[in-house]
């Protein structure tokens, strides 16, 4: 299938709008760019061979697609269409399972996790008559109880139908996307600030009144850089319209986030990656996307990639349990006097948090890098640490607003779920919450609900257009030849892209 033309991307700029002073009514093309010479793609008569670029510090195989792909006894051809599959488009030379002991240990937590969960809930069942049976009439008065549970049911239910209300809103307006995600969340976050000052609660209206006002600098400063994210946000949603199923792995994603967190996550990035991958390489060749895009992404996500996903999401686990417990022994080191030690560990907390933004930024695109090659997790990383340096793309990435956008359009569904939570102990009145005492956690948790549901719903997106720029810098010719609008699109708005991509 030939590359879709057009589409809602093209039609958001002027094909005819002149850059840079010219008068003459025409967009003249960009000029050629002087770049080193790339290595043509593999063929089908040497598909595993790569040559590589001239350039020495990073040299990275394309994917095994073939312009004249043949059927043979060697190559097995997908039943009755004519087309690759995935797995013999992104073929692993010796596939085998990468980190498996790190997969293990997520299967253990996942067990540990049902264990307590089954030891909770036959707690609660034993006490049901202290807890209660809803919303009032609860014997237990001085700790949470079933009127909360009630309540977190409510939460995420509301949780899951916004984000997927979001998550549909991106397909339907995608060129007012990122303006009707910026003017939502600064009027929420500060209505809210408001209605809370108006109520006298004052803790969570100064809250949400620094959140509204980081909010609106955010946003009147991200305003130039608009244009560029809106091209790639269109190309994201053109390809989730018409390749693979994107919008069923968000759904389900997001429903199985209920129970799953950051694994999840990472695993929908990486299947999804898988599809976006798909239509790059392949989308302009005679053959289009391989059969199969979805399935064999996913397969290779739950097999072997399995321990791989989980190292990553390992590593960032740890990072956050050794940042909580530093954060705690700030807070009693405040709390006993002790202020030169309580600003030590506060200087730790910041720098394990940096420490913690480095790992997740490079786990984005190592992820990608393991759906694709089916690489372990530390050579996966490494990799993409030569081509963040060598290729100039962490520019490019970080010019780009997708992330934070969706960033935003969360913290918006967590606004939501707060308030939900605020009004519904100021009516349901529990016993165990008389004066406020348990009003901040309730909150606070019911934030980070909305907060998480909506991040992972929002997963695909986010994924889709990082899959681009990491592919575009694994081989820019194949941007420039397979998908010359976009490309066209991308140098119209943001022309440093040309010298980027090529670095």
């Amino acid at each position: 299938m030939a590359q879709r033309k057009g589409g809602e991307a093209e039609s958001y700029y002027d094909v005819n709008q002149v850059p840079g002073g010219q008068s003459n009514g025409q967009y003249a093309p960009p000029p050629p760019m002087q770049y080193p010479p790339q290595a043509a793609p593999p063929q089908a008569a040497n598909n595993n061979a790569y040559r590589g670029d001239l350039n020495p510090k990073y040299q990275q195989p394309p994917p095994n697609y073939g312009q004249n792909f043949q059927e043979s006894a060697s190559t097995p051809m997908a039943a009755g269409d004519g087309k690759q599959t995935f797995d013999q488009v992104f073929k692993l030379d010796k596939p085998k399972y990468n980190d498996v002991w790190a997969g293990i240990l997520l299967i253990l937590t996942f067990l540990g996790f049902a264990a307590v969960s089954g030891i909770s809930l036959q707690g609660y069942s034993a006490n049901k008559r202290l807890s209660g049976g809803g919303i009032y009439n609860a014997g237990n008065t001085f700790s949470l109880n079933t009127n909360t549970i009630v309540l977190f049911t409510f939460v995420l239910v509301v949780a899951l139908v916004l984000s997927w209300t979001y998550f549909t809103l991106a397909r339907a307006f995608t060129k007012q996307f990122i303006w009707i995600t910026g003017i939502l969340n600064i009027l929420f976050g500060i209505g809210t600030a408001i209605y809370y000052f108006v109520r006298h609660y004052y803790s969570a209206a100064v809250v949400f009144a620094v959140f509204g006002i980081f909010s609106i600098v955010c946003f009147i400063t991200w305003i130039p850089r608009i244009p560029f994210s809106v091209v790639m946000l269109q190309q994201t949603m053109d390809v989730a319209k018409s390749f693979g199923h994107v919008f069923l792995v968000s759904a389900i994603g997001g429903i199985a986030s209920v129970a799953f967190g950051a694994w999840l996550k990472n695993t929908i990035h990486s299947i999804v990656a898988g599809i976006y991958g798909s239509w790059f390489f392949c989308a302009g060749k005679p053959g289009g996307m391989p059969t199969g895009a979805t399935r064999g992404a996913a397969k290779r996500a739950f097999t072997y990639s399995f321990g791989s996903i989980s190292f990553g999401s390992l590593v960032v686990a740890l990072i956050n349990m050794v940042r909580q417990a530093v954060s705690i022994a700030q807070q009693q080191e405040a709390q006993g006097g002790n202020m030169a030690a309580s600003i030590a560990f506060c200087c730790l907390g910041c720098i394990i948090g940096l420490i913690d933004w480095a790992v997740q930024f490079i786990n984005r695109y190592a992820f990608i890098h393991i759906a694709l090659y089916g690489k372990a997790y530390i050579p996966a990383a490494k990799d993409t640490w030569a081509m963040m340096k060598n290729r100039g793309i962490d520019a490019l990435i970080n010019d780009c607003l997708i992330g934070p956008v969706l960033t935003m359009g969360s913290t918006f569904v967590a606004y939501i779920c707060a308030l939900l939570a605020y009004l519904y102990l100021e009516f349901t009145k529990p016993g165990y919450n008389d004066g406020g005492t348990f009003t901040p956690v309730v909150m606070a948790f019911s934030f980070l609900i909305g907060l998480q549901i909506c991040q992972i719903f929002m997963t695909p997106i986010g994924s889709g257009v990082d899959t681009i720029f990491v592919a575009a810098a694994w081989d820019p010719d194949v941007l420039m030849r397979d998908h010359p609008d976009l490309y066209q699109r991308m140098v119209r708005v943001y022309p440093k892209v040309q010298q980027m991509i090529h670095a």
